[in-house]
């Protein structure tokens, strides 16, 4: 939130941030990742492979950030291409 404060992008302001926990039970992420979905958000930032996972499947047009997954082609998250990191599509 820091960056993005610095980039001009002040939750309250003119960004609005929704946050959505499992709290630690994976069975709840797809009905977490759908409620976002039907909230219409303008991207998903998701935590770990079981997140980035469920939120792939509930969206095919909202951009999904994902941190900490390892394995993105393996996953079925993106294709392969000959980049390591940065910017992928599904």
């Amino acid at each position: 939130m820091d960056r993005l404060r610095e980039l001009g992008w002040v939750e309250g302001q003119n960004l609005k941030v929704e946050r959505a926990y499992g709290d630690g039970r994976e069975d709840r992420l797809p009905a977490l990742a759908e409620e976002l979905v039907r909230r219409r958000v303008d991207v998903i930032w998701a935590l770990g492979p079981p997140s980035a996972v469920a939120t792939a499947r509930a969206t095919r047009t909202i951009p999904i950030v994902f941190w900490g997954v390892s394995f993105p082609v393996e996953l079925g998250l993106v294709r392969r291409s000959g980049a390591s990191r940065g910017v992928y599509w599904p």
